[in-house]
């Protein structure tokens, strides 16, 4: 898919239905999508076990670049949800931007990131998001500003401004939230984050990862 640098604009989309996935395209293999502007979008799931983004619900193996996403809002009841992807599984994202993201979610045992929900295996570069994460309850969450959970593949030259708050009902400490990763299992290097990281008093945090189990290099 081509955009050709046109925009969609005021994208509203509402969904129930287990395990389901939502986004502009709701699921893609193995694709090429570029050249696109979407404005104003709005997102709610309300069902379980889903994978949410405002251009893609799940990408496998796909090729996305040159997306900017801005002024989006979201809210999802229990599921993964990036800005741009909620789970990507290889493939390569690069000059993806989301800007002035939300997102309100009430997640259990799941991945939230400005950018992409979950990266398994994805080689990412040149990407950013801006906005805010509010998580109002659940356990078990992984949140960060631009992933939420970096399981395999690699970030680089990127950036995360999102602020990110968890309420007092979301208390216990096997939720991990980062500035820029929730948790990291695969390489990061030349990245960085600003935006405010606002943990209830038993949260795993960090400024830039909430926990990580490999080498993060030039960033902060």
């Amino acid at each position: 898919f081509d955009g050709n640098f046109k925009a969609i604009n005021n994208l509203f989309m509402s969904r129930s239905g287990y395990g389901s996935a939502t986004g502009l395209f709701s699921t893609v293999n193995g694709a090429t999508l570029k050249n696109l502007y979407i404005n104003n979008a709005y997102i709610q799931h309300l069902s379980s076990n889903t994978t949410n983004g405002v251009l893609v619900g799940t990408a496998t193996s796909s090729t996305i670049n040159d997306i900017y996403i801005n002024d989006s809002n979201t809210y999802i009841a229990n599921g993964y949800y990036g800005g741009a992807v909620g789970l990507m599984t290889n493939g390569t994202m690069s000059r993806v931007f989301v800007n002035n993201g939300g997102v309100t979610t009430t997640a259990l045992n799941q991945s939230i990131g400005g950018l992409i929900g979950e990266n398994a295996g994805g080689t990412i570069s040149e990407t950013s998001a801006t906005g805010y994460i509010t998580v109002i309850s659940g356990t078990g969450n992984r949140v960060g500003g631009l992933v939420g959970y970096h399981s395999a593949g690699s970030i680089t030259n990127s950036f995360s401004g999102v602020t990110i708050m968890l309420t007092t009902m979301s208390t216990l400490s096997t939720t991990k939230v980062g500035g820029f990763v929730g948790e990291a299992a695969a390489a990061i290097s030349n990245s960085y984050s600003t935006g405010l990281v606002l943990p209830n008093a038993s949260t795993t945090f960090g400024g830039f990862a909430g926990t990580s189990s490999v080498g993060i290099t030039n960033s902060f």
